[in-house]
Formats: C-alpha cells, sequence, structure tokens
C-alpha cells in the first residue's frame, strides 16, 4: 500500500493556489487597466457581484478609492545556510514565506534592499557557526537572527602607484629610473557593510526528525527547526 505524503501534497496545493490567484490578480489589472473594463464588471467576473472593494485592492487603490498608495515594503529574510543541504533551506524558505516574507540569498541583494527601506532581516543557520566554551564543554553551535541597517564603512588602506597601473606600464617606467611607483600613499576604501539593529546570536534550535539521515546512516536525526527561526526572525520584526 502506498503511504501518502499528505504534507507534500498540501504544500503542493497552497503552492498552487498561490500561482492561480496571482494570475487571475495580474487579469484583472490588465483588463482594467489596459483593456478598459470597468471596476464592477471585474468584480462581477470574480463572482463577488458589484462588491468593487477587492478589484481596488487589486490595483493598489487607497481604502477610500483614491489614487494609488505606495505599498507597504515587505520584510526580506537574508538567509545562508552554509554546510546545509538544499532540504534543510527549502524547509527555512518555506518557513518564511508561510509568514508572508522574502528571501535572499545574496549578501549585495540584502544590502541595496536594506539601503532603499526595506526591512531586512539577517537569519544565517550554517554549519561554520560555532564557538569555543571551554574544553568540559566543547563546540556550541549558534544562529544569527537579526534585523540590519545598510551602512558604508571608510578604512584607510596604504597604496602604491603600481597597484593601478598595467604591469608593462610598471616595467618600462621602473627601466626608466621612476623610484616613486612604490612610494606608498594613504587611499579611502568605502565598502558596504549590514549592522545589527536587534538581535544577534542564538542558541541552534533543533528538532528530532526521524526520517532524516543521522551520521551513521541511520534514521533519525536532529535537524535545524525552521519554525523556531520564523519566530526569532518575527520578534526581530
Amino acid at each position: 500500500m502506498t503511504t501518502l505524503d499528505w504534507a507534500q501534497r498540501i504544500r503542493e496545493a497552497t503552492a498552487a493556489t498561490a500561482a492561480a490567484k496571482a494570475v487571475e490578480e495580474q487579469t484583472i489589472r490588465d483588463a482594467v487597466l489596459l483593456g478598459g473594463l470597468s471596476r464592477t464588471a471585474a468584480a462581477k467576473a470574480t463572482g463577488a457581484g458589484s462588491n468593487r472593494n477587492r478589484v481596488g485592492r487589486i490595483l493598489g487603490e487607497s481604502p477610500d478609492g483614491g489614487e494609488p498608495t505606495e505599498p507597504a515594503a515587505v520584510p526580506v529574510v537574508y538567509v545562508n545556510g552554509t554546510g546545509r543541504g538544499s532540504e534543510t533551506h527549502q524547509r527555512v524558505e518555506r518557513a518564511m514565506w508561510a509568514r508572508g516574507w522574502g528571501t535572499v540569498t545574496n549578501r549585495d541583494t540584502a544590502w541595496h534592499l536594506a539601503r532603499g527601506g526595506t526591512p531586512v532581516v539577517k537569519c544565517w543557520y550554517g554549519t561554520d557557526l560555532d564557538r569555543s566554551v571551554g574544553a568540559i564543554d566543547g563546540r556550541e553551535r549558534y544562529v544569527i537572527v537579526a534585523r540590519v541597517r545598510a551602512r558604508y564603512v571608510e578604512t584607510i588602506q596604504y597604496d602604491t602607484p603600481a597597484t593601478y597601473m598595467r604591469t608593462a606600464d610598471y616595467v618600462r617606467l621602473s627601466r626608466d629610473g621612476a623610484d616613486w611607483l612604490d612610494h606608498s600613499f594613504p587611499a579611502i576604501r568605502r565598502e558596504p557593510e549590514l549592522v545589527h539593529v536587534v538581535g544577534g546570536e542564538h542558541s541552534q534550535p533543533l528538532r528530532f526528525d526521524p526520517n532524516a539521515l543521522n551520521a551513521a546512516g541511520g534514521a533519525g536525526a536532529h535537524v535545524i527547526d525552521e519554525q523556531v527561526l520564523a519566530r526569532l526572525v518575527a520578534a526581530v520584526l
């Protein structure tokens, strides 16, 4: 007898519903904004009778039916699970999506989003996050969950003219006796940085999964608890 993975079927059905809703909303936008269909007619086509409120929300209009207003920025979670498998990453992302947050995995993308005013939370749960807590306790795993702010940090670095020259030009000038080539001068570097505003390090949240493979290749292992991670993200938002 085949055992159905009901949880997976629910996830697939939920994803299909979300995709269908997105298609419906885009069709309504095209019909009203491009096709000239009235809001009342669009509402009737959805089966909502003459109630135009939903159509107005889809078009981004203000509650009183006025001009479209800028939507609130959807929080984004910058996830990084270095050393974890794709299954763990997918579970973490789905937990964030279930709460209405977007996810990114690229640091530059997270920095630019935060710089532009989007609420960004750094959520790192990689295997490389551990620290020594004494000879008796060994090593302690942790995660980083923190609301971040984007900024530039300036540092002074000493360069030489040779740093900015092609090798051929450097060789030619050296032969001509240009002893200034290796003279150092201060240069200011501006590097993007994500600063923790709220939150920080937390003990690694784990749960026991009887279906996961353990180090010995058998069934049952402790895995990252994605729901606890999502609650930590909610706490800093």
